[in-house]
Formats: structure tokens, C-alpha cells, sequence
């Protein structure tokens, strides 16, 4: 049999049909993209999202929880097979490119096409979830979360080696931790990539992320780099500060909520998803961005820090 299909035009228009948005990346990026989220949703409330794993971390969202999706969710493909397919990227933002913007606000610029105000993003937990973390903490101290490492950081030969300058190396990470646990505080260390051998500290289960969440949003300080627990802090109001490398606090941080420490102000930043030889580049330029000769000083200045936000507060 020969059917003969006669070419009746495009029956959709974009202003009329249901939108899909993919938001790819790692846990940061979908933290950071929720007010944007939010906001999409409340203009397109029939929309759907997906994440590449990450759907957890919208679970109690009223706005979102119903609309979010995994990418290994069965019988997905028939419920976005007739909607307008959009994947924002933020990277691309000419804003965002030239330093000028958050990875937040650039997320609602490219999903909701003009500058409105933005909330901060918000998790929501269970009691259980909540209880279990606390459970944790010991009331006795102040509770730091310490995220040392970003997840491109590899062990390798006994070092860490991060190809995105984002990671403090592991003699900078080990002796900033040993002062904080001298200083009396309770460590919880968000990755434990080679520093299995010192004691006094406990470790999260990062793949267990909203666990991880839920622990810092009981702790009383976070303390990390450029990856998605200062997100996830930020969105918890938990105080704190972050080392900043290869990539921009402006771009990718909250320098308005937490304190930035940078070794070098004339530091290039990486153009990432965009020129891969410019990458390159930058990285040999920023070569020991993320080594520190005094980690004694700095921990006196993250004392100080310390003092400042959560003196007198009592989680």
C-alpha cells in the first residue's frame, strides 16, 4: 500500500503550545535555575521540565514538583513528543559571558525573556529529612559544612587535580581543616576525596544529595568553593565563605551573601561550553589559581568571618 500524505502546513504555533524546558548540568545549575523555574511555570502552567537526575532537589516545591521530570522517566517522550522542545543555556548569556550577571539571572533571562525580580531559590524537606539531619549535628558546637572539592576534581597520584581551577589542592584542604577542628568546631566534610586520613571530621554521602542538603541547611557556617553546596547554603540561608579560582563569584557565586576569597583579582575566567582551545588557555594562564602559601592567615580572616555572622546565634 502507497500512502500519499499531502503537506498541510505547520497546525501549531509557539504562543499556543505547551512548552518542555531541559535543564541540563550539575546541582548547582538547577539549584540556581528554581526562580527562574518558578517563574516559567506561573506563565506556562501546563509546561514541563526535565532534569538529567536532579528532580529530588525540586521535591516540596508546590510550583514545581508536578511539573519536574527525570529524563529516565518511563513514558516521557509521549507527553513532550507535540510541545515546544527549549534547552536555556545561561553560558551563552552575552550578560553572563561579560561578567555582568549571576548564573540565576541569567537562567531567567534566557527561559523567561526579559528582567523581572527574581526570589532566592528554596528547598523544601520533610520533617523526617530535617530530624535525620539535625540528628547529626552536635549541639555542643558550631557545625561547619566544609566543601573543599568540585565534583571535575579526580584523585590522582595522591593529589587533586581539577581541570576547572575550582578545587583547593589537597595540602591547602587538609591544613584548613585540621584548623577548623582545632578550633573546636564540628567538621562535616561535604566530599572526602583524600582526606580519608584525618580524624575529627565526618563525611557526608554525596550521593545521597538531598541528605547533604538537609545537613547544611542545620549547619551554622558553610565553607567551599564553587560548586553546589555554597547553592545550596545560599538558598538555606546558611552564612558562610567561598574560594573562588577559575571561575567568577559574580558569574557563578553570591559575593552579596558570602564572604569571597580569591588569590588573585586579575584572574582570567573560564568560557565554558563556548571555546574549548580559549579554555585551555585560561587554565595554563590561571595555573596555581587555587593554591594558597598562608592557609594560617586565612583561617584567622574565615575566624573572623565566623564570628561576625553566627556570633550569638543558636541553631
Amino acid at each position: 500500500m502507497i500512502l500519499i500524505i499531502q503537506n498541510i502546513g505547520n497546525n501549531f504555533k509557539d504562543d499556543t503550545m505547551k512548552k518542555t524546558l531541559i535543564i541540563d548540568g550539575g546541582l548547582g545549575r538547577n539549584v540556581a535555575a528554581i526562580p527562574a523555574l518558578e517563574e516559567f511555570v506561573k506563565r506556562n502552567p501546563d509546561s514541563y521540565i526535565i532534569t538529567s537526575y536532579w528532580t529530588g532537589i525540586f521535591w516540596g516545591n508546590k510550583l514545581l514538583t508536578d511539573r519536574i521530570f527525570d529524563a529516565s522517566t518511563k513514558g516521557l517522550f509521549d507527553k513532550i513528543k507535540d510541545t515546544k522542545i527549549i534547552k536555556p543555556e545561561p553560558y551563552y548569556n552575552t550578560d553572563f559571558i561579560n561578567n555582568k550577571i549571576s548564573m540565576a539571572e541569567a537562567f531567567n533571562r534566557e527561559i523567561n525573556g526579559e528582567d523581572v525580580t527574581i526570589k532566592k531559590p528554596k528547598l523544601y524537606f520533610s520533617k523526617s529529612e530535617l530530624y535525620n539531619a539535625k540528628a547529626r549535628i552536635d549541639p555542643s558546637k558550631k557545625t561547619i559544612v566544609y566543601q573543599p572539592y568540585g565534583s571535575t576534581a579526580k584523585y590522582i597520584a595522591g593529589e587533586i587535580v581539577d581541570e576547572t581551577l575550582r578545587s583547593l589542592n589537597k595540602k591547602n584542604s587538609l591544613e584548613l581543616m585540621q584548623c577548623l577542628i582545632d578550633k573546636g568546631f564540628q567538621v562535616i566534610v561535604f566530599d572526602t576525596k583524600g582526606v580519608e586520613e584525618l580524624n575529627g571530621c565526618e563525611n557526608l554521602n554525596t550521593v545521597q544529595y538531598r541528605e547533604c542538603a538537609a545537613v547544611i541547611a542545620n549547619a551554622d557556617y558553610f565553607l567551599g568553593i564553587d560548586s553546589c553546596g555554597q547553592h545550596i547554603a545560599y538558598a538555606m540561608d546558611v552564612p558562610g565563605a567561598t574560594f573562588f579560582g577559575g571561575t567568577s563569584e559574580i558569574n557563578f557565586g553570591y559575593p552579596e551573601w558570602f564572604t569571597t576569597i580569591v588569590k588573585d583579582e586579575n584572574r582570567k575566567y573560564v568560557p565554558f561550553r563556548l571555546c574549548d582551545f580559549d579554555t585551555w588557555m585560561i587554565n595554563v594562564y590561571n595555573d596555581g589559581i587555587m593554591e594558597f602559601d598562608d592557609m594560617k592567615e586565612i583561617c584567622h580572616g574565615i575566624m573572623l568571618d565566623i564570628e561576625n555572622k553566627i556570633h550569638g546565634e543558636n541553631k
